[in-house]
């Protein structure tokens, strides 16, 4: 079993995938909006994952989702 080892350009796969728009800020990939609720992200509720450790979670209290890369494959079908 290979181990996975994240690539910031893996987060950048993950939003082409899921055809949200998403823009670089500091250590972040920031989402549009939410992968999981689906609800658009502000400055104060955002989905976004970090590019430095792959972890992301999503700031809207109604949502919460969170984990890293390889729960995006899990829960996306995502490669």
């Amino acid at each position: 079993m290979a181990l996975y080892e994240f690539d910031p350009e893996d987060a950048r796969r993950f939003a082409s995938f899921i055809g949200i728009p998403a823009k670089p800020r500091g250590e972040e990939l920031v989402f549009r909006r939410c992968p999981y609720c689906g609800q658009t992200t502000t400055d104060k509720d955002k989905f976004a994952i970090n590019l430095r450790t792959g972890a992301f979670n999503c700031l809207r209290a109604s949502c919460g989702a969170k984990g890293n890369m390889l729960t995006l494959h899990k829960d996306f079908d995502f490669d």
